[in-house]
């Protein structure tokens, strides 16, 4: 369908772990980056990038990244320089940035840098906001009992400072500007799309609702996507916002091959590595 966009997602993992990884209780937050190559990554980044611009090539609609901490899930800490290292490799795809975790940054420099990323793209930024994994708290010194109020505050100041003509002032619970007047300013008019991440909390779904924006649904099954869109159609208008395709963003983990039998065979293993060993 016309309706239908495909993008592709990397989490760059660090997959060369040791043989007796299984032995610690996690992989995130406090496995020792005594195990960390800079070799083995600079190798793996040479390759995960060149698989991102081959998706540009094949005609993706979008190139997703996503951001994590102290982990070996993600080789990707700081998603903003991933993607200015894409652009200029890259002709066609969406940028797609989903995402840094609004809580864990000054949101006039996220403003800043996603305005520098969509004028250096040439309009081709979408960005995404989590309110980031419980991991990423313990990583960031962030208190948790405050996260979702930060999250709308810093919002506020995101929307301000693209769609207001400054120098304008703010002054909130946890964000205070004299001078709120970054430059540049996005490239797409009044800002890049946006979307809420998240595994369907009634609460995340409100803040697309209030706002207009995109739901990106992330690992949850099927039945509870769907109840996540199905909350998203209904709460929209009562905002005064249409819910369209677009809205709807979820992802699958697809393996093609010459029959369903060949492609679970060959396929059963990454995902178990996916889920059991990166995470």
């Amino acid at each position: 369908q016309d309706d239908l966009q495909f993008y592709t997602f990397h989490f760059m993992h660090y997959t060369d772990l040791p043989k007796d990884h299984k032995k610690y209780d996690s992989l995130w937050v406090d496995f020792s980056n005594s195990h960390f190559d800079a070799k083995k990554g600079h190798a793996f980044y040479q390759r995960y990038m060149n698989e991102m611009i081959l998706a540009d090539k094949l005609g993706y609609d979008g190139l997703a990244l996503n951001e994590h901490h102290n982990t070996v899930y993600s080789l990707n800490p700081v998603v903003t320089i991933m993607a200015a290292a894409l652009i200029p490799q890259t002709h066609h795809a969406k940028i797609c940035v989903f995402g840094v975790p609004l809580n864990l940054e000054m949101p006039n420099r996220l403003a800043e840098a996603y305005a520098m990323l969509d004028v250096m793209s040439n309009g081709r930024l979408e960005i995404a906001l989590p309110l980031g994994t419980g991991m990423e708290y313990w990583a960031n010194s962030i208190n948790p009992a405050v996260a979702r109020a930060r999250f709308r505050e810093g919002l506020v100041v995101m929307l301000q400072a693209w769609t207001q003509d400054g120098p304008t002032s703010y002054d909130g619970d946890y964000y205070s500007y004299r001078y709120l007047n970054p430059w540049p300013r996005p490239m797409q008019k009044p800002h890049p799309k946006i979307a809420i991440v998240g595994t369907g909390s009634p609460e995340t779904v409100q803040i697309a609702a209030e706002r207009g924006f995109a739901y990106s649904s992330v690992f949850v099954p099927i039945v509870a996507q769907e109840k996540t869109f199905a909350k998203l159609r209904e709460e929209m208008p009562k905002y005064g916002h249409e819910f369209t395709p677009d809205k709807a963003i979820f992802n699958a983990i697809v393996y093609v091959a010459e029959t369903d039998e060949i492609a679970e065979r060959e396929c059963k293993e990454h995902v178990q590595f996916f889920f059991e060993d990166a995470t």
